[in-house]
C-alpha cells in the first residue's frame, strides 16, 4: 500500500489503460477519422479535412461581425480598480496551468509558463493583461484556436452528427479570460458563443 502512496498515479494510470484496452484498439483509435473518409470522401484525407472545416465554419455563418469601433475602449481613469490585475495574481494563475494541456495557436507549452518560467513571465503578462483592459484591445494570437473534430461515437459515420468540435486556444487569453468573466454578470451576448442551441 506504501508504494501505491509514493508512485506515480499519472504512469500507473497510463499502464492500467494501455494494458485494457488492448494494443489493437489503440492502433485503431490513432487513426479514427479514417473510416469517416472511406464512408464520405472513398478515402481522401484532405477532402474530409475540406468538409469538416466548411462544416465547423457553418456555425457561425448567421453571425454578424462586429464592427471595430462598435465599443469604445474607456477612458484608462474610468477602468475600475477591481479590473486591474497585479503581478502577483498572475504568477499564482501561471503556477496553475495544468502542464499536460495542449497548446493553442500561440505554440506556447505550458510547461514552459509554469514549471520554468512562471515566475519571470508574470511581469510582462501582467502588463499585457493590463493593457489589453485599459486599451480594450485582445492580441489576434489570443483570439484563434486550434479545431479539432472529435468523433462522438466510436465509429463515426457522418460529418453533421458525429463529430464535435473541440478548440484549443492560448493558455495566455484563457488566463485573460479568467479576470473578465467574473466581471461580466452575464451580461455576454449570445453571439459571443458559436455553439448551436
Amino acid at each position: 500500500m506504501e508504494g501505491l502512496r509514493n508512485s506515480n498515479s499519472r504512469k500507473w494510470w497510463q499502464s492500467v489503460k494501455s494494458r485494457s484496452q488492448g494494443y489493437k484498439q489503440i492502433r485503431h483509435s490513432s487513426q479514427p477519422l479514417t473510416g469517416l473518409a472511406n464512408h464520405v470522401c472513398n478515402g481522401s484525407l484532405q477532402t474530409l479535412a475540406n468538409q469538416v472545416n466548411t462544416f465547423f465554419q457553418q456555425v457561425a455563418a448567421d453571425l454578424r461581425l462586429l464592427a471595430d469601433d462598435a465599443a469604445a475602449p474607456p477612458q484608462a481613469e474610468l477602468i475600475p480598480a477591481e479590473f486591474i490585475i497585479n503581478q502577483a495574481d498572475v504568477e499564482y494563475k501561471l503556477s496553475q496551468i495544468n502542464v499536460y494541456n495542449a497548446p493553442g495557436p500561440d505554440g506556447i507549452p505550458n510547461w514552459v509558463l509554469i514549471r520554468d518560467f512562471f515566475a519571470y513571465l508574470s511581469g510582462p503578462v501582467c502588463a499585457i493583461c493590463n493593457a489589453s483592459i485599459r486599451e480594450g484591445f485582445v492580441p489576434a494570437r489570443w483570439k484563434e484556436a486550434n479545431v479539432v473534430p472529435v468523433p462522438k461515437v466510436s465509429r463515426p459515420k457522418s460529418i453533421e452528427a458525429d463529430l464535435r468540435q473541440i478548440s484549443l486556444t492560448s493558455t495566455l487569453g484563457k488566463v485573460l479570460e479568467s479576470w473578465i468573466l467574473p466581471h461580466t454578470g452575464g451580461e455576454i451576448d449570445n453571439s459571443q458563443c458559436g455553439t448551436q442551441v
